[in-house]
């Protein structure tokens, strides 16, 4: 069995628009203004 991996990935369907949307900001990833990360550091006191 020889599929391309293009093949493999799902395409999506008829979606609603708010699932559009929420699919579209997930796939921006890290370039999303807001994207949850954080450094985390400290001053050493416990």
């Amino acid at each position: 069995m020889n599929t391309n991996y293009a093949e493999a990935i799902k395409k999506p369907g008829a979606l609603s628009p708010r699932v559009r949307a929420l699919r579209e900001w997930y796939f921006e990833g890290a370039g999303r203004s807001w994207n949850n990360e954080y450094c985390c550091f400290t001053t050493g006191t416990p």
